[in-house]
């Protein structure tokens, strides 16, 4: 169910979300914007992570830690109130 919502949610479906993120935490387009592309950026840098991975202890294992990361990314993505307190936490 995790990776489910995360594909729909945090993949395909964010454009959708873009200007509501930006209405309610009152960001701008071109920060949100730099969110969304470092978003992209990170995807294809662990690419061939993920695929070393894969091929090293097989795809349940790695599916498996995936969904626990994206679950625990999801939470920890909640409690986030601005762009810089996400990223430097008191």
């Amino acid at each position: 169910m995790v990776i489910f919502y995360g594909a729909g949610v945090y993949f395909y479906g964010l454009g959708v979300f873009f200007n509501p993120i930006i209405e309610e935490f009152h960001w701008s387009a071109t920060a949100t914007s730099v969110v969304f592309s470092l978003k992209s950026a990170e995807t294809g840098a662990l690419a061939p992570v993920v695929g070393f991975l894969v091929d090293r202890y097989g795809p349940r294992v790695v599916m498996l830690a995936g969904t626990a990361i994206l679950g625990a990314g999801f939470l920890l993505m909640s409690r986030m109130e601005s762009l810089l307190n996400s990223m430097f936490p008191p």
